[in-house]
C-alpha cells in the first residue's frame, strides 16, 4: 500500500521536473536568441 502511494508521488514528481525542464530549455533558447540578434544589431551598428 504504502509502496503504491510512493510510487504514484514520484511520478507525479518526475512529470513536474520534465514539465518544469521542458520550460526552462524553451527560456533558454529565447535568451541565446535575444543576445544573438542584440549581437548582430551592435556589429551593424559598429560598421
Amino acid at each position: 500500500m504504502i509502496s503504491k502511494i510512493l510510487g504514484i508521488i514520484f511520478l507525479i514528481l518526475m512529470g513536474l521536473f520534465t514539465i518544469c525542464s521542458c520550460k526552462v530549455a524553451d527560456w533558454a533558447d529565447q535568451e541565446m536568441e535575444e543576445e544573438l540578434k542584440r549581437r548582430e544589431q551592435d556589429e551593424k551598428e559598429n560598421i
